[in-house]
């Protein structure tokens, strides 16, 4: 037996295992598990079958607004993401690449360029989320309301 077989039997085992003791979620009872790749489903990770239909899911996602925010949203976040790993690894480039840079110390204390520059990388963290949730709880929900009101009429 493959690694990958063995793997597979075992998650299928401890899945079936956790499902008899009531130890998964509701939400598993009414899945169709994929037999040949039970993980899948025990991680709830979409095998391309739809088990379920619902009307008033499928006529949010057809939506035009809906696609507008999921464009928007999504776009936004990705750009984000994209500012926040080039912060935080732009800092970690400088700490491998430019040690006596961040070990310049700052007037005549022992504090250095490092300890500011690192509190900018939290306090930046702190902003973008700011950002993200002021355009979340203005835009996105205005766009999630008007959704909602269109799809339950």
């Amino acid at each position: 037996m493959s690694q990958e077989e063995l793997f597979v039997s075992h998650a299928t085992q401890t899945f079936n295992h956790k499902l008899s003791k009531g130890l998964v979620s509701p939400f598993f009872h009414n899945v169709e598990v994929n037999e040949e790749k039970p993980l899948l489903a025990f991680l709830n990770i979409p095998t391309g079958r739809k088990t379920m239909s619902d009307p008033v899911v499928d006529k949010i996602q057809n939506h035009p607004k809906y696609q507008e925010l999921r464009a928007k949203r999504g776009g936004f976040g990705w750009f984000l993401a994209v500012l926040m790993l080039v912060v935080y690894y732009g800092y970690i480039a400088l700490i491998a690449f430019n040690k006596p840079f961040l070990a310049q110390p700052i007037g005549a204390g022992v504090t250095t360029v490092g300890i500011p520059l690192g509190m900018g990388v939290i306090v930046f963290t702190i902003v973008i989320t700011g950002i993200y949730v002021s355009r979340a709880n203005s835009e996105y929900d205005a766009l999630t309301k008007e959704i909602l009101e269109d799809a339950t009429k």
